[in-house]
């Protein structure tokens, strides 16, 4: 078995030769070959041209002409032999399988055929990531969460009936720590011990994650603000408007609601909504009440002492 790992586009040639492979192998059942196949032959059937056409041959009745329709007919009804033959017959022409019908985006069932094309990775797990950066640029203009959307939906639908559990959890890896450009915040931390002030809100098993974000790092799972939301946002709104913030205010909601919750009047773990982040962040006032107060060394200078 042959496979281009790094031809990324979604052929329905490419899939056809896959899926033959799969056949032979017994690795794919005769009733999902023959969904596969006549998905191909009507995919070449709508956008191809017949290589053979029965006009041409005084309508079918020229021994050349007939060669081929026998054939065809021959191995007709075995699904083995027909994914063998590089041809097939409709609506009296011939069509070979070997024309390359690209499947983009705004085909109907592009799911099912960026599921087959993934699929073909399974025997090269790493190509992946490069496949999915591909698709990700060329189809979807490099909308991560749309394009992100899109996999999960797809791979729950498919996964039971054409992928195999590794390309699964690669792909779900890389969505988690790959695909989804993860915000990072950089704080300019001179004279200012952020960390230590924060601490005291946070389980001790998360204290080391809290450090490391703070200094720029990446961590794998949100950890919990255990106090009021208002009072954690509040501390990143007096950093920003001290010019203690590198980069723009939206990454740092992005990266608020990417890796903390906080805990909810029914003393739930709840994940930061965006809107309200932004509301809290976007406000100019540098007044914070005392109820609302956090109070980090090095930004006293920006906060109104008076409770109002």
């Amino acid at each position: 078995m042959k496979i281009n790992y790094s031809y990324y586009e979604i052929d329905t040639s490419d899939i056809k030769e896959y899926e033959r492979s799969m056949i032979l192998l017994n690795k794919t059942s005769d009733m999902l070959g023959l969904k596969i196949l006549n998905k191909i032959e009507a995919m070449i059937l709508k956008n191809g041209h017949p290589v053979l056409k029965s006009k041409d041959y005084n309508n079918g009745s020229d021994k050349y002409f007939k060669d081929y329709v026998e054939k065809y007919e021959e191995v007709h009804s075995v699904l083995s032999e027909r994914f063998n033959l590089n041809y097939f017959m409709m609506k009296g022409d011939c069509f070979e399988y070997n024309e390359n019908i690209i499947i983009d985006k705004n085909n109907s069932e592009f799911g099912f055929w960026f599921t087959l094309k993934l699929r073909q990775y399974e025997f090269n797990l790493s190509e992946i990531e490069n496949f999915l950066k591909f698709q990700l640029s060329t189809n979807f203009n490099d909308g991560i969460n749309e394009f992100i959307d899109f996999l999960k939906y797809n791979i729950k639908k498919h996964q039971s009936e054409l992928l195999d559990v590794e390309v699964v959890e690669t792909v779900n890896n890389l969505i988690q720590y790959k695909l989804r450009n993860r915000p990072k915040l950089e704080i300019n931390n001179d004279n200012l011990n952020l960390f230590d002030a924060l601490r005291p809100y946070f389980e001790k098993k998360d204290q080391r994650k809290l450090e490391q974000l703070l200094n720029g790092e990446e961590i794998q799972n949100k950890i919990c603000f255990r106090g009021n939301a208002n009072k954690f946002l509040l501390v990143f709104r007096q950093l920003y408007l001290n010019q203690r913030v590198i980069g723009k205010l939206s990454n740092v909601e992005r990266w608020i609601c990417e890796y903390f919750t906080y805990i909810n009047k029914k003393d739930e773990a709840t994940d930061f909504n965006l809107g309200y982040v932004h509301k809290i962040l976007a406000t100019n006032s540098r007044s914070v009440k005392k109820s609302n107060r956090i109070n980090v060394p090095g930004l006293e200078h920006i906060i109104n002492n008076k409770d109002d």
